[in-house]
């Protein structure tokens, strides 16, 4: 019987010992399972920060093309403008010698009927001295006023000429501007292709709305602490006008569109809305609602190119997702002045203006503001 107990005891210690090295196999299995399961979420964290940068790259890239564009399309415009008044007085100065060569032509044939001889025929003419002294006068007069018509067709061409040239100056000008523009405008056609590759590769990974959500989560609290520390920062200043405070109601909005997602309103489905986007135009103005400084200018992820102004008494304005900045930090602005153009960046598909108000940081509802 002690034999069997005995026997009995030392299946049980092999068994235990089976059961716990198989145990010890199957820990083992599941923990290298998670450490390569941590190891893709954290290379999949990695690509996809690594896209972002990359995509915040290029639409830097993008607005700084399209500032180019803007700055030309101004710069052509004005040469259009100045060239105008110089053809007008081409125009002008060539009705004039037109006149002039009638004239001159009306000049040069009474001349020839008159005869290249008449002096000297007048002078062996049997008639009075009182005529002949009148009769003189009379070709000197006609002489006089052929030299003075001549002086004037020669003056004329010279305007002429030297008008000319101005105008072809300026349409040389306007030539290098308009080479400049297309080659800005390829640069740009490239580095859209780009960002539509890095868009679309950006979305293929974010497979899911937890993801998404999440991620925009982040950009709201990266936005939160940028404001943070611009408001530490003290930048709220006086700026002339009336107090930014005493403008509710009556406020313009920042750009011609329509408002498709309002202040407060849920989107993917949990997350709500700090200010408004309004669907606009691409490239279209987006202007400053009142006097005030531009305290950032930049890229910040999932919002794209913004630009935040500071107002008088601790409010400030935020308008992301630009095409291109057209303001700088610490330039001061006047209500109804172009700040910006409007865009998709941030990843967008389609163009318009994100809107928010901040007093001291809070948000506020741009629609109690804005009419």
């Amino acid at each position: 019987m002690a034999r069997i107990s005995c026997l009995l005891l030392i299946l049980s210690l092999i068994f235990v010992n089976v059961t716990f090295a198989s145990k010890q196999s199957e820990l083992e299995k599941i923990s290298s399972k998670i450490a390569s399961l941590k190891k893709y979420l954290m290379q999949r964290h990695v690509a996809k920060k690594s896209l972002s940068n990359e995509l915040g790259v290029i639409e830097k890239k993008v607005a700084t093309i399209n500032l180019q564009l803007y700055q030309l399309d101004k710069k052509i415009k004005l040469q259009k403008q100045t060239l105008k008044p110089l053809q007008k007085k081409q125009r002008r100065y060539e009705k004039k010698m037109k006149t002039q060569q009638q004239e001159l032509g009306k000049q040069l044939r009474a001349a020839y009927q008159i005869g290249q001889h008449s002096y000297l025929q007048l002078l062996l003419s049997q008639q009075k001295p009182s005529e002949i002294s009148r009769m003189l006068f009379y070709y000197q007069a006609i002489n006089q006023t052929r030299i003075n018509i001549i002086q004037d067709f020669l003056r004329s061409l010279q305007q002429i000429s030297t008008n000319q040239a101005r105008i072809n100056k300026k349409l040389m000008a306007l030539q290098q501007l308009r080479k400049v523009r297309i080659t800005a405008e390829r640069q740009l056609l490239r580095q859209q292709q780009q960002r539509k590759k890095l868009v679309n590769q950006l979305r293929r990974q974010i497979k899911t709305g937890q993801q998404r959500i999440a991620l925009l989560q982040a950009d709201k609290k990266q936005l939160q602490t940028v404001v943070n520390n611009l408001k530490l920062q003290k930048t709220y200043e006086k700026f002339s006008g009336a107090p930014f405070a005493d403008l509710r109601h009556r406020l313009p909005w920042p750009v011609n569109g329509r408002v498709t997602r309002n202040y407060g309103e849920l989107y993917d489905g949990r997350l709500t809305s700090n200010g408004v986007f309004i669907s606009a135009k691409l490239n279209s103005s987006v202007r400053a609602i009142a006097n005030g400084k531009v305290i950032f200018a930049n890229w910040l992820r999932g919002y794209g190119n913004l630009l935040i102004i500071s107002h008088n008494g601790g409010y400030m304005t935020l308008y992301a997702h630009n095409n291109a900045l057209l303001k700088q930090v610490g330039q001061s602005v006047l209500a109804g002045e172009e700040i910006a153009l409007v865009g998709n960046s941030g990843g967008l598909s389609d163009a318009g203006l994100y809107f928010e108000i901040r007093y001291k940081g809070k948000t506020r509802d741009p629609a109690v503001w804005c009419h």
